[in-house]
């Protein structure tokens, strides 16, 4: 594909050239080029490339999809990465799944990009529905107070966890009811919580302590401290234990 780059700026009313181009990102020694020369047609690709990416099959092979994505994200098709994130998969098959969530997160991570209200709210749905890691990522980049109950809801998944902590620091001020509800909060219950519920307290736990839990600080009232410094002492009992359960676990393993 010699000279695509050059060709491409050319192509602005050529829908079988502009086909051709899309076609070149499934291409493993073309599909750079093929991106920088649909970037230079211009807008007239956008529906070339927003049918490929809504209508195409997914593949294990991922990166051809994450190049569409790039593209559009380039020319600010953003109303098509948010189609496209809205959109329905029912994929069955856990490795196609897989592989069509890294282009999920690359879109979501492209849609970020605009800093529109829009996107703002495409991306929280979508990370309050899914935890897309990529969805996280781009809404923690808003620095937006309306996002920390969605980025204290990630923090349970394993997936998000990191990002959705590092989020929380800028909006910090905002998740602080939420991280505390969180910490008082085990699912379903004190007594049958699930192992991912605790490593959501302890998430949530661990960016309260970051604060020395100044709980005056936070505008906590009194009430609330008492029973929280209640829930927290739990919380870091139960923790001691399970840490001593998992020590016998191994020594006896051993």
């Amino acid at each position: 594909m010699a000279g695509v780059v050059e060709r491409g700026a050319q192509l602005d009313n050529d829908e079988a050239g502009i086909e051709r181009l899309v076609q070149g990102l499934f291409s493993l020694t073309d599909g750079e080029l093929s991106m920088a020369a649909l970037v230079g047609v211009g807008e007239a690709s956008i529906p070339a490339l927003r049918r490929v990416l809504l209508e195409g099959k997914p593949s294990t092979v991922y990166l051809p999809r994450q190049r569409v994505v790039r593209v559009l994200g380039e020319l600010r098709a953003f109303f098509a990465l948010t189609d496209y994130l809205l959109r329905e998969k029912g994929i069955q098959d856990p490795v196609l799944r897989l592989a069509e969530e890294a282009v999920e997160n690359t879109a979501a991570r492209e849609v970020g990009r605009s800093q529109s209200d829009e996107a703002f709210y495409v991306l929280r749905a979508v990370a309050a529905a899914r935890k897309l890691p990529g969805a996280v990522e781009a809404l923690a980049g808003f620095h937006r107070d309306a996002a920390a109950p969605v980025l204290v809801a990630a923090l349970e998944s394993d997936f998000c966890r990191s990002t959705a902590a590092d989020g929380i620091r800028l909006v910090r001020a905002a998740a602080i009811p939420y991280l505390i509800e969180k910490v008082r909060s085990p699912e379903p219950s004190h007594a049958e919580e699930t192992p991912s519920s605790l490593r959501h307290r302890r998430a949530a736990l661990a960016l309260l302590a970051e604060d020395e839990l100044d709980f005056k600080h936070w505008g906590v009232s009194s009430e609330l401290r008492m029973k929280l410094a209640l829930d927290v002492g739990r919380l870091l009992f139960e923790i001691l234990i399970q840490g001593s359960n998992d020590l016998q676990i191994i020594g006896r393993e051993r």
